[in-house]
């Protein structure tokens, strides 16, 4: 997959691209018309001339898919240029690397997937390339809103068809356009501290928009979907713009009564401007809210349960959540008291709520590249993966696997930059040093062959240690010598040591194994030492590679054998 992007879209340009004859251009995603190519010279060389046309200004964007016959590890010239109305670009040059999808070994329990739009997933092509890239798992984004099924309808089920008999499990989402809907109507508006209506949404709705949500649900049950994913950025900063009105209050009354709570204030609209004065009335505030935003969900899960067994459908319901997107702040990380987090207290997100109460699998939304887009101009902090997915499971632990969902780059990078290759496989490393059971791809970003062959190598590489994966415990220590990073995941079945630091300075590190076993370098495949016992140290070096990640293989001690 590529994507070509106009500055100025409302010219309603046309993409001229002309490459070498052995690479072809093939569908293009949403009202875009792809011309038959043309033969052409160009610099005494046969090219292929395509014309990429938009249908109208609802497509921005210029997303396809293309492939190559030509031998791979081979790099060729092409060139691009806009047309439009009265001008045109002039012609610019484009490096075409092609490269190898050899199939490798995919993850039997660990669910790697990608997350797009269903019509996506439509185009791609084959289910067989899909997998060359490491997956096994795939997530449509399903359109079933009231104005949108008939054609989302028949789209789920050309994907579900497709992809199921390609041995490849398939998640789905009901869809969010009712969370955007429902304050368009009174029921659905929250009223700020102010006593003025909001643009948000009332955390006590459970009006028109959410009964078409649930019926999208039970229509994505009928095509055969039962997992399904929810992508909730319902609230931003809500400290002062949901929760005050009349039937909220209420609520909250009530939620005091039931817990037989007695408090010196009980209205928000007075307590929350006087928070020193009264802080047992703020934590009770937030803790209320917060459950009433998982409650959106728990009425979506029950209702989705009762449907199957009403259907007589014996497969478990399973439910995934993106959460944690922001701007401003690295999820839970750094935070002795969660409930002391900005995403507690300002987009009520209760992880232990969350995942004890609706959802089966918590995935956070980690893209590292999106601070420099926010306007702030720091460095990429490569180790976020690790920082969310970390304190992520030191709340919710075991019982609710961690699944973060990583970004390819596009639309979190300054100018739609992509990221790196080696920093795609830094960021999945550095997830599963955290204690991930999975990870999945943001749709926006572009997944192109380099992509796809980093993530499907990796995947291969890992597979020999899917069940320390699945089952090991993450833990971070100090490297005995050298300035690096040293966490990663111990299990009985042995631990994945991960030794990362992201700078360009040479770096000597010597490492402490937290079981025996032979340690190897699960990239290389080459041994780097054999250990007798817990605690023994080994020593690797920091130098192209910035990240390194260790396999420890247990060999149990027989018994009677003297443990020097």
């Amino acid at each position: 997959m590529t994507r070509f992007s106009p500055i100025n879209f409302n010219l309603l340009p046309t993409l001229v691209l002309e490459v070498p004859v052995g690479i072809e251009v093939l569908k293009g995603l949403r009202k875009l018309t792809i011309a038959a190519p043309e033969r052409i010279l160009r610099h005494g060389e046969v090219y292929q001339r395509y014309r990429i046309v938009p249908d109208s200004l609802e497509t921005s964007k210029f997303t396809f898919f293309w492939r190559s016959s030509l031998p791979a590890g081979t790099t060729h010239k092409a060139y691009y240029y806009a047309e439009w109305s009265n001008g045109q670009q002039d012609r610019q040059e484009l490096q075409i690397n092609v490269i190898a999808l050899p199939q490798g070994r995919l993850f039997e329990k660990i669910p790697v997937w990608y997350s797009i739009p269903s019509d996506m997933a439509d185009i791609w092509g084959s289910p067989d390339d899909y997998r060359r890239g490491g997956f096994n798992t795939l997530d449509i984004w399903a359109y079933l809103s009231p104005q949108e099924k008939d054609w989302g309808e028949r789209i789920i089920k050309r994907v579900i068809d497709q992809y199921s008999a390609a041995d490849i499990d398939v998640w789905a989402w009901p869809g969010d356009w009712w969370w955007k809907e429902a304050p368009q109507s009174a029921d659905g508006r929250a009223m700020a501290i102010d006593g003025e209506p909001t643009k948000d949404l009332n955390l006590l709705y459970r009006g028109e928009q959410y009964s078409h949500w649930l019926t999208a649900g039970k229509r994505l049950i009928d095509h055969g979907f039962y997992t399904h994913v929810v992508d909730p950025e319902i609230y931003r900063r809500v400290d002062k713009s949901v929760g005050y009105g009349k039937r909220a209050k209420a609520d909250f009354r009530q939620y005091l009564m039931d817990n037989e709570i007695t408090l010196p204030e009980d209205d928000p609209s007075v307590f929350m401007r006087r928070q020193r004065q009264y802080p047992e009335a703020v934590r009770l505030w937030h803790k209320w809210r917060a459950k009433k935003y998982t409650d959106f969900f728990v009425d979506y899960r029950k209702e989705m349960e009762d449907y199957m067994e009403s259907l007589r459908i014996d497969r478990p319901f399973r439910f995934v959540i993106y959460s944690t997107y922001h701007f401003q702040w690295d999820s839970f990380y750094g935070y002795d008291d969660y409930e002391t987090a900005p995403p507690y207290l300002l987009t009520l997100e209760d992880p232990k709520d969350l995942s004890d109460r609706a959802f089966d699998v918590m995935a956070p939304m980690i893209y590292p590249d999106l601070y420099p887009a926010n306007g702030r101009r720091q460095h990429y902090d490569l180790t976020l993966p690790w920082k969310d997915t970390y304190s992520l499971h030191q709340l919710v632990g075991d019982e609710t696997p961690i699944m973060p969902l990583l970004s390819t780059g596009y639309p979190f990078t300054v100018y739609e930059r992509d990221l790196s290759a080696e920093m795609l496989k830094y960021n999945i490393l550095e997830t599963i040093a955290g204690g991930a059971k999975g990870f999945g791809f943001w749709g926006e970003g572009i997944q192109d062959a380099l992509d796809m062959a980093v993530v499907g190598n990796l995947v291969d590489k890992l597979v020999p240690a899917e069940q320390v994966i699945l089952k090991g415990t993450p833990f971070v220590t100090a490297p005995v010598s050298g300035v690096a990073f040293v966490k990663g995941i111990s299990s009985p079945e042995g631990a994945l040591i991960l030794v990362s630091e992201y700078s360009d300075i040479s770096q000597v590190v010597e490492i402490a194994s937290p079981m025996p076993g032979t340690v190897i370098d699960i990239e290389t495949e080459e041994t780097v030492a054999k250990l007798s016992e817990p605690g023994q140290t080994f020593t690797i070096s920091l130098t192209e590679r910035r990240a390194r990640m260790f396999y420890v293989s247990y060999t149990p001690v027989p018994a009677g054998t003297a443990i020097r």
